[in-house]
């Protein structure tokens, strides 16, 4: 599904960026500044990578799914029927994936908190603009591992704090001459985070969410 969504995002990209689009005499109505909210639904997943083998090997995959609430501002340009935009999104993520692992361990992973410089770029057909995103995040995850009865075999709690990189793509409407909704679909890869328990045992912590949002702005 990201392969797809990356792929898609790509394309869109690239056809928003021909220079036959790109020679327009007149700003357009989606020129300006636009501020807003959003609320999304996210898929998260925590893989924890054993390199030591000490809980079989391999990536242990942990996946929880919840809402993701946040705001956003930015401006866009248009020049014809191509539009270009900068926003900076603060996202509070409510999403905890903790299991019960192999009868006797809690792992705990939580997303806390997504913030991402994005660059957007698509066509308008009328008052609708398609658009495909990209951009770099800076996420906040809290991660825990703890072994009943054997305190040096866990994880004690630590964070992944890591920047990571965001890509989408979706659809805006104007509604009137001063508000506007949006439809989007954003995946958020976060670099990994390694962690060594007392025993000496590594674990590699990756963090990823893949999302489908709706959200609202306001345009000056």
């Amino acid at each position: 599904m990201r392969d797809i969504l990356r792929l898609s995002a790509a394309a869109a990209l690239c056809a928003a960026l021909s220079p036959t689009i790109a020679n327009a005499a007149e700003d357009g109505p989606w020129t300006g500044l636009h501020a807003g909210v959003n609320l999304g639904y996210g898929d998260y997943t925590a893989t924890w990578n054993d390199e030591n083998y000490d809980w079989y090997g391999g990536g242990l995959v942990f996946r929880s799914q919840g809402f993701i609430p946040g705001v956003q501002v930015g401006y866009d340009h248009q020049f014809g029927s191509l539009v270009l935009g900068a926003a900076f999104d603060w996202d509070r993520p409510a999403i905890n994936a903790s299991f019960r692992y192999a009868d006797d361990d809690n792992v705990e992973n939580n997303a806390k908190e997504i913030r991402t410089l994005r660059l957007r770029a698509g066509l308008t057909i009328e008052r609708t603009l398609v658009y495909a995103t990209v951009g770099i995040s800076k996420g906040k995850f809290e991660h825990q591992w703890e072994e009943d009865n054997d305190p040096t075999d866990s994880w004690p709690r630590f964070i992944n704090d890591r920047t990571g990189h965001a890509l989408g793509m979706g659809v805006e409407q104007l509604v009137g001459e001063a508000f506007s909704i949006r439809a989007e679909l954003l995946t958020y890869t976060f670099k990994e985070i390694e962690s060594t328990n007392e025993d000496g045992f590594t674990m590699r912590v990756k963090d990823e969410i893949l999302a489908a949002r709706l959200g609202a702005s306001y345009r000056f």
